[in-house]
């Protein structure tokens, strides 16, 4: 875990808000920035 302890709040949000599966808001957000970092990576330097 990261020394914030992000994580407890995240799962804390996933049972929550009813969001166990492989879907969900988090799971956009990481596959928006991974896209993004993904991108910026690909442009030529």
């Amino acid at each position: 875990m990261s020394d914030e302890g992000y994580e407890m709040q995240y799962i804390k949000e996933a049972f929550e808000s009813n969001w166990v599966a492989p879907l969900g808001p988090n799971v956009n957000e990481f596959e928006k920035e991974l896209a993004a970092r993904l991108e910026q990576n690909m442009q030529p330097h």
